[in-house]
């Protein structure tokens, strides 16, 4: 589970000024994050399934992430790619 903190500390990257802890916005953020990552998971290890691996790859999550409508341009998958290696 993510913890209050942790999504103060993203909502402030993501540039939100204040956020209300105490009412129902920490929740809504969780289940959100929970139903979009498991939308990108389970796109992941249907990508992962098509090639017959049995390991999910970083390929594979960025091809789920392009599926499931998060669009990258060649620079940003490239860094991406040098970050992790």
């Amino acid at each position: 589970m993510i913890s209050t903190p942790s999504i103060s500390r993203l909502c402030k990257k993501a540039g939100v000024k204040t956020i209300n802890k105490s009412g129902d916005c920490p929740d809504l953020i969780r289940n959100t994050m929970l139903l979009k990552m498991t939308e990108v998971l389970n796109c992941s290890v249907i990508l992962c399934q098509m090639k017959q691996n049995k390991t999910v790859m970083e390929e594979d999550v960025y091809d789920a992430l392009r599926l499931c409508g998060y669009n990258f341009t060649a620079s940003e998958y490239i860094s991406m790619k040098k970050h992790v290696i």
